[in-house]
């Protein structure tokens, strides 16, 4: 059994000669193993081939035992799709292929191409490393810098890019603005576009899965009568197509009648042999990490028949796809392509925002002046809620299709432009305002739209949303190496936005996480491989990034939070699988609190939530707790009573209810103040609530500062005298 950690490991010692040999010697075995299995591949019979990969993949899914996740044998098959697919479609003259006739025979060919298969992808894998390893002996790049790229090249083979319940969303958004020129084109609007997709998308997964079901219920049948199943045709007929469906081609048939149609279906189609750049690369033929033949045209066409065998490969290039064979056709409508790209990316970046955010105020494509006369600058978005400020920039450019170890330079600088230029966009805009204490938002034509006031603030967010499908990369961007200075934005690809949409349904929770999610970019040492991982960190600590932060570490790897999460999602689209939402679970009177608040716009909302949020499982029962203590008691006495939790912010309770008597507003305003002023507290909020049946509302939340209540001496004093006769209990409130 090959070790190939222990193959990485031994290349730390190794001279930078004996690297070279040793990247030699992998070229030539990786070229050995690329020939021997074009030859293998074409030497039988393509359909008998891909139905043998297929069903090997449909066997791995099934040993999987969770819907639409992958474990190692199952991400190996999809590979091996890929290539084989790949293989089939592409020409090279100089191999030669001895067309094997006897199908007794195919069964050890097939086990031979799988096991070179499988020496050929662990042996690329192992020429990142040695690649790597030979930068550092070399000194082309310092560690840091070497391990951020072998990280990054792992991510190349990643296969479905986004959970199956959103990957009509962002499509069906980025079409529309193009659906004259589909029909054009094609004779298909933007909407015939994505239910052409939607039907693929059911085709090849859920169809799938309920072939699955079918066949296993005909071969119980099948066993339960035996000798009656086999003599009944009805049934044999019935057995045979099952069978195609789930270890042989039939799922896998595109009918053009039923898919678009067959103009944009022979666009994104390649017959076997009529590829002439993969294999006969001069640089490195075969290579599993250059663009495969198979992105550009994911269906594949044998004796007339079309198959679409890779299920992640079409849709996590559908949408590049799509925009390729549009340009083919009109070469002049790529600056216009581009141009709406564009518009519609912001626009829905907003949309998504003002779901998340219901009282928030959006405003898009902002500008503003800078230093020097004439000079000004643009923003895409800013989101104002309440206290809050979103500063918002939103990219839409591609990322390379090309590994990292194949083209370094392309790929290092689409991060800078996806990330480094966004950010740097966006803290110019805050650092202005930080300067300046205030600034003033035009619009296009350059009327005023708003002025931002520092002072409005006590939070401001710079996010960085990316329209390129970088799910696995974007929650790394934040600490790659390659940027010439720290990254202070939140990076998140607009799927991972459209996640967080489908996960908080109460924008004060979403607030509260965005919060911690921020606090998260100051540890250096965190280090997560999804942006999913943020959110489950977030169920599970709360105040994750000061649990972290007390971490002593060079670096902290962490897995498994997203787990949960991965089901939850994946349970949006297979609702069969009733997976419960993994959430906090917080005490009655504060989820009550806070599901009000989120229907019920209140000043103060934002700064209430974040303390309630921020507290300790202890703290929030004390804090529902005493709201139930205040009831009972007031509803002793027939009069209104007061609860008071300090913390950071101190917080006074008081609930109204019918036909308790209510306590003097002179007297309140003056017990808040007193409360205030002998707390180690700047801030107190007066919480006012309202029983509605077993049901509690917030009337309002009144916020009091101390460095707003400047009180002398004489004044703190003379509250102290007006408080003490009630707070002896002398008197009536």
């Amino acid at each position: 059994m090959r070790n190939l950690e222990k193959e990485v490991i031994n290349l730390g010692g190794m001279s930078t000669e004996a690297i070279k040999k040793k990247k030699n010697d992998l070229l030539s075995d990786i070229g050995l193993s690329v020939r021997s299995i074009y030859s293998l591949v074409h030497s039988v019979d393509a359909k008998e081939l891909l139905s043998y990969v297929s069903s090997m993949y449909t066997m791995s899914g099934l040993s999987n035992g969770l819907i639409g996740s992958q474990n190692k044998e199952n991400v190996f098959r999809s590979l091996q799709i890929e290539y084989i697919q790949s293989m089939l479609i592409s020409k090279e003259p100089s191999i030669v292929i001895e067309k094997n006739l006897d199908k007794r025979t195919y069964d050890k060919i097939f086990k031979k191409i799988d096991l070179l298969c499988e020496k050929l992808f662990t042996d690329f894998e192992l020429l990142t490393f040695v690649r790597g390893t030979e930068f550092l002996k070399n000194g082309r790049y310092e560690e840091e810098f070497v391990l951020a790229l072998v990280e990054l090249q792992s991510f190349y083979l990643v296969r479905g890019s986004r959970y199956q319940h959103n990957e009509l969303v962002l499509l069906t958004e980025l079409l529309e603005p193009h659906t004259s020129k589909f029909q054009e084109l094609f004779g298909l609007s933007s909407f015939d576009i994505v239910e052409g997709a939607r039907y693929l998308q059911y085709q090849l997964s859920q169809q799938k899965a309920d072939n699955n079901v079918e066949f296993l219920e005909l071969c119980q049948i099948g066993m339960n009568d035996p000798e009656s199943s086999r003599n009944n045709e009805e049934f044999l007929a019935m057995y045979h197509q099952s069978f195609d469906k789930v270890m042989g081609l039939g799922a896998y048939f595109i009918d053009d009648a039923q898919v678009w149609n067959k103009k944009i279906i022979s666009d994104l189609t390649s017959d076997l042999f009529s590829n002439e750049t993969f294999m006969m690369n001069t640089s490195f033929p075969g290579d599993i990490y250059s663009v495969l033949p198979i992105v550009e045209s994911p269906f594949i066409r044998i004796e007339e028949k079309i198959y679409c065998l890779s299920y992640y490969n079409l849709f996590d290039h559908l949408y590049r796809n799509l925009r390729r064979i549009v340009i083919k056709h009109d070469p002049s409508y790529s600056e216009q392509w581009n141009i709406k790209q564009s518009e519609v990316s912001e626009e829905f970046v907003a949309e998504i925002f003002s779901e998340l955010l219901p009282f928030a105020y959006v405003y898009t494509n902002n500008f503003y002046k800078i230093s020097g006369k004439g000079n000004s600058a643009e923003n895409d978005l800013i989101v104002i809620s309440d206290d809050i400020l979103f500063v918002i920039e939103v990219k839409g450019s591609s990322f390379p299709l090309n590994s990292v170890m194949n083209d370094e330079d392309a790929n290092i600088s689409s991060f800078k432009k996806l990330v480094e230029e966004a950010d740097r966009q966006s803290q110019r805009l805050i650092d202005l305002l930080n300067k300046n204490e205030e600034i003033i938002i035009y619009d296009k034509s350059w009327k005023e739209k708003l002025t931002l006031l520092k002072s409005d603030y006590r939070y401001i967010y710079p996010f960085s949303i990316s329209i390129a499908d970088i799910n696995e990369m974007a929650s790394k961007a934040e600490k790659l190496p390659f940027f010439n200075s720290n990254i202070n934005s939140i990076c998140l690809s607009i799927d991972d936005l459209l996640l967080y949409k489908d996960y908080f349904n109460n924008y004060l929770k979403f607030l509260h996480f965005v919060k911690h999610r921020y606090f998260a970019l100051d540890i250096q040492n965190l280090h997560v491989n999804d942006e999913i991982d943020h959110l489950g960190l977030y169920i599970e600590h709360n105040y994750y990034s000061l649990t972290l932060n007390n971490i002593q570490s060079d670096k902290v790897f962490l897995e498994a939070y997203r787990d949960k999460l991965d089901e939850f999602f994946q349970s949006k689209y297979f609702p069969e699988m009733k997976v419960p939402k993994p959430e906090q679970i917080l005490p009655i009177r504060i989820n009550q609190i806070l599901e009000f608040l989120n229907h019920n716009k209140k000043e103060y909302s934002n700064l209430l939530s974040d303390y309630i949020l921020d507290l300790d499982d202890e703290a929030r029962s004390d804090f529902s707790n005493l709201i139930d203590y205040i009831i009972e008691k007031q509803r002793k006495n027939k009069r209104m009573a007061s609860a008071v939790q300090y913390g950071e912010i101190t917080v006074v309770l008081y609930v109204y209810e019918e036909g308790i008597e209510k306590i003097d507003k002179t007297h309140m305003e003056k017990y808040n103040q007193y409360i205030l002023h002998s707390s180690d507290s700047e801030n107190l909020l007066a919480l006012n609530l309202n029983l509605k049946s077993t049901k509690i509302e917030v009337s309002r939340i009144d916020n009091f500062s101390k460095s707003t209540l400047k009180f002398s001496k004489s004044q703190l004093d003379s509250l102290t005298d007006y408080m003490e006769p009630f707070l002896k209990g002398g008197e009536k409130f």
